[in-house]
């Protein structure tokens, strides 16, 4: 089960808007406390979800309706694609991407104000919440106790915040070196979000759409 939800998980994780709040996050005096107020606000949604699947939808329906599971394969496929093919759409009728952000508002900002970001930025991280909550179906369908399904939706939601407390990590490691290889790894996702929208979108839709029609 871990291998069908771990690649969500990572998946989840690639999010250039939340990479470069985090490195913006990362900038200034107390930039570490302010990073771990970031860090718990963007793991209140993901807990929420958690509760609310872990509790309700697997105890109630998830476990006894292999129907319900197909139909859920197939929503998240479904919505999936159509993130995916809209960004492909807008690369090949050469739309202009939106440009990289050189905003420096998340920057030297109270650890209440980034707590309050990473909530906000986590609950309309759309693509990012369209791979959690099918790993998070997978946990709850699954035939495990109630300590194992906590177990296994913490691991997963340590991956998706993963690109938020791995630079944080590295700063207290390298602070001088991860500075530099930070902001241009943002820079590089930022440059390239479209790109990275139209993989996880197709990728995973395609993923998703297969394991919903070998399910009926």
């Amino acid at each position: 089960m871990l291998l069908e939800t771990l690649p969500l998980a990572l998946g989840a994780a690639v999010s250039p808007i939340v990479l470069a709040i985090t490195v913006a996050m990362l900038t200034g005096p107390g930039r570490t406390r302010r990073a771990l107020a970031f860090l718990a606000g963007e793991a209140v949604p993901l807990l929420a979800l958690a509760g609310l699947i872990l509790l309700f939808g697997g105890g109630v329906s998830l476990k006894v309706s292999p129907a319900a599971l197909t139909a859920l394969d197939l929503v998240f496929a479904g919505i999936l694609l159509a993130v995916g093919l809209r960004a492909l759409s807008r690369a090949l009728r050469k739309v202009p991407a939106k440009p990289p952000s050189t905003d420096d508002s998340h920057a030297n900002v109270a650890p209440r104000r980034a707590f309050a970001i990473g909530v906000g930025s986590m609950t309309t991280n759309f693509t990012s919440l369209l791979l959690y909550l099918p790993a998070l179906k997978l946990i709850a369908a699954a035939d495990l106790t109630t300590a194992d399904e906590l177990i296994a939706a913490a691991l997963v939601i340590v991956f998706v915040l993963s690109t938020v407390w791995l630079p944080l990590s590295l700063t207290r490691i390298a602070p001088t070196t991860a500075d530099a290889a930070l902001s241009r790894i943002a820079a590089t996702f930022q440059r390239n979000e479209r790109r990275v929208t139209i993989v996880l979108g197709l990728g995973f839709g395609l993923y998703l759409l297969v394991r919903g029609l070998n399910g009926l």
